[in-house]
């Protein structure tokens, strides 16, 4: 018989080598070592969508201004480093924090499905693979959004990367570089 931890959304006691809450469902959490710290609830589709705005508008508004002070021959080069920002951003500060600036404004972050905290690996294959192939491709997108509604609430780059997205701030940080 497995040892029983305390599920920290509903209080009630879960076999602590569940994935999941057996009362709520909510995720279980880990730390690098295996041991439990703690339950979330998933982040649902339109927590994901604000936070993906939000990231939207911090980069649109350091971008816009750039444009507004720069000369006109040099606009080509920020177009450039828009697209390199655009791809690199969620990649890089998701894989040192498991949360972007939206995520971490609407209290969400990124976990692997057994609750371990994501490596650099997971973190590329769901910004970078992921996510670049949902953009490429209009109906994965789609796919995705629909898939986002139910149960664990895990959009294509997340099943592809073996993550789910959960509410909260991380209790445990990914190892850093």
């Amino acid at each position: 018989m497995s040892a029983l931890a305390s599920c920290t959304e509903c209080e009630q006691p879960t076999p602590a080598d569940w994935p999941r809450c057996g009362y709520c469902g909510a995720q279980r959490l880990l730390d690098h070592r295996g041991f439990v710290v703690g339950y979330r609830r998933y982040a649902g589709f339109w927590r994901r969508l604000a936070a993906a705005l939000v990231d939207v508008a911090v980069l649109g508004a350091f971008f816009g201004a750039a444009y507004l002070i720069l000369p006109a021959s040099q606009r080509p080069e920020l177009a450039v480093l828009v697209i390199l920002t655009a791809l690199l951003y969620p990649l890089i500060v998701t894989t040192w924090s498991a949360d972007t600036w939206g995520k971490r404004v609407l209290r969400a972050h990124v976990v692997h499905e057994d609750g371990r905290p994501i490596g650099r690996g997971r973190a590329s294959a769901r910004e970078g693979v992921g996510k670049v192939l949902e953009l490429l491709v209009a109906p994965l997108l789609l796919v995705s959004l629909v898939l986002m509604a139910r149960g664990r609430k895990q959009a294509i780059h997340d099943r592809m990367a073996g993550t789910v997205c959960v509410r909260g701030r991380p209790a445990v940080l990914p190892r850093r570089f």
